[in-house]
Protein backbone atom coordinates (compact mmCIF):
# COMPACT_ATOMS: atom_id res chain seq x y z
CA UNK A 1 0.00 0.00 0.00
CA UNK A 2 1.44 3.54 -0.92
CA UNK A 3 2.25 5.82 2.07
CA UNK A 4 0.37 8.50 1.32
CA UNK A 5 -2.95 6.24 1.27
CA UNK A 6 -1.81 4.45 4.29
CA UNK A 7 -1.67 7.72 5.58
CA UNK A 8 -4.56 9.73 5.03
CA UNK A 9 -6.72 6.20 5.62
CA UNK A 10 -4.60 6.54 8.95
CA UNK A 11 -6.16 10.46 9.44
CA UNK A 12 -9.75 9.21 8.34
CA UNK A 13 -9.95 6.52 11.21
CA UNK A 14 -8.33 9.40 13.71
CA UNK A 15 -10.62 11.61 12.84
CA UNK A 16 -13.72 8.74 14.00
CA UNK A 17 -11.60 7.84 17.34
CA UNK A 18 -13.56 10.66 19.23
CA UNK A 19 -16.70 9.67 17.96
CA UNK A 20 -15.79 6.02 19.49
CA UNK A 21 -14.39 7.56 22.83
CA UNK A 22 -17.45 9.37 23.26
CA UNK A 23 -20.13 6.32 22.39
CA UNK A 24 -21.07 7.79 18.94
CA UNK A 25 -20.45 4.23 17.25
CA UNK A 26 -21.20 1.04 18.44
CA UNK A 27 -18.38 -0.63 19.77
CA UNK A 28 -17.50 -4.21 20.89
CA UNK A 29 -16.71 -5.19 24.54
CA UNK A 30 -13.59 -3.98 24.04
CA UNK A 31 -13.10 -0.48 23.31
CA UNK A 32 -9.45 -0.63 22.47
CA UNK A 33 -10.19 -3.61 20.46
CA UNK A 34 -12.52 -1.72 18.69
CA UNK A 35 -10.49 1.05 17.72
CA UNK A 36 -7.86 -1.07 16.58
CA UNK A 37 -10.79 -3.26 14.32
CA UNK A 38 -11.60 0.42 13.11
CA UNK A 39 -8.39 1.57 11.78
CA UNK A 40 -7.84 -1.67 9.84
CA UNK A 41 -11.36 -1.14 8.49
CA UNK A 42 -11.27 2.40 7.32
CA UNK A 43 -7.32 2.21 5.90
CA UNK A 44 -8.29 -0.89 3.85
CA UNK A 45 -11.22 1.02 2.88
CA UNK A 46 -9.23 3.68 2.03
CA UNK A 47 -7.26 2.03 0.09
CA UNK A 48 -10.35 0.86 -1.83
CA UNK A 49 -11.85 4.62 -2.19
CA UNK A 50 -8.31 5.70 -3.11
CA UNK A 51 -8.20 3.20 -5.40
CA UNK A 52 -11.43 4.19 -6.95
CA UNK A 53 -10.07 7.54 -7.34
CA UNK A 54 -6.93 7.25 -8.44
CA UNK A 55 -7.94 5.19 -11.60
CA UNK A 56 -11.11 7.46 -12.28
CA UNK A 57 -9.85 10.84 -11.79
CA UNK A 58 -12.93 11.70 -9.92
CA UNK A 59 -14.22 11.84 -6.46
CA UNK A 60 -17.80 11.13 -7.22
CA UNK A 61 -17.12 6.88 -7.29
CA UNK A 62 -15.34 7.37 -4.04
CA UNK A 63 -18.06 10.07 -2.58
CA UNK A 64 -21.07 6.96 -3.81
CA UNK A 65 -19.02 4.31 -2.05
CA UNK A 66 -18.64 6.21 0.97
CA UNK A 67 -22.00 7.12 1.62
CA UNK A 68 -23.18 3.63 0.17
CA UNK A 69 -21.41 2.31 2.84
CA UNK A 70 -22.47 4.52 5.59
CA UNK A 71 -26.27 3.91 4.64
CA UNK A 72 -25.21 -0.07 4.78
CA UNK A 73 -22.79 -0.67 7.35
CA UNK A 74 -24.40 2.09 9.44
CA UNK A 75 -28.28 1.83 9.19
CA UNK A 76 -29.87 -1.98 7.97
CA UNK A 77 -26.36 -3.46 8.44
CA UNK A 78 -26.44 -2.69 12.03
CA UNK A 79 -30.28 -2.46 12.81
CA UNK A 80 -31.20 -6.55 11.46
CA UNK A 81 -28.05 -7.63 13.06
CA UNK A 82 -28.84 -9.11 16.75
CA UNK A 83 -27.10 -11.40 19.44
CA UNK A 84 -24.32 -11.01 22.10
CA UNK A 85 -21.52 -9.13 21.21
CA UNK A 86 -23.09 -8.85 17.68
CA UNK A 87 -20.37 -5.51 17.66
CA UNK A 88 -17.24 -7.49 18.19
CA UNK A 89 -17.98 -9.39 15.07
CA UNK A 90 -20.23 -7.21 12.96
CA UNK A 91 -20.30 -3.44 12.35
CA UNK A 92 -17.83 -0.92 11.43
CA UNK A 93 -15.81 -1.96 14.51
CA UNK A 94 -16.47 -5.77 13.58
CA UNK A 95 -13.39 -8.07 13.51
CA UNK A 96 -15.28 -10.03 10.17
CA UNK A 97 -15.81 -6.53 8.91
CA UNK A 98 -12.09 -5.93 9.48
CA UNK A 99 -10.69 -8.98 7.84
CA UNK A 100 -13.14 -9.02 4.68
CA UNK A 101 -12.10 -4.88 4.33
CA UNK A 102 -8.76 -6.16 4.33
CA UNK A 103 -9.06 -9.10 1.99
CA UNK A 104 -10.53 -6.76 -0.26
CA UNK A 105 -7.92 -4.11 -0.11
CA UNK A 106 -5.40 -6.65 -0.89
CA UNK A 107 -7.84 -8.15 -3.97
CA UNK A 108 -7.57 -4.51 -5.27
CA UNK A 109 -3.82 -4.00 -4.52
CA UNK A 110 -3.24 -7.64 -6.64
CA UNK A 111 -5.59 -6.09 -9.46
CA UNK A 112 -3.63 -2.91 -9.41
CA UNK A 113 -0.07 -4.17 -9.38
CA UNK A 114 -1.43 -7.00 -12.40
CA UNK A 115 -3.08 -3.52 -14.00
CA UNK A 116 0.62 -1.64 -14.23
CA UNK A 117 2.28 -4.78 -15.67
CA UNK A 118 0.19 -4.82 -18.32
Amino acid sequence: MPKPILTSGLIWAAWHIPAILLGNYYSGPSLALSIVLFLITISSFNFIISHLRLSTGSIWPAILLHASWNAIIQDAFDESTKGENVFLWTGELGMLVALVMLIAAWIFSRKSDYMQRI
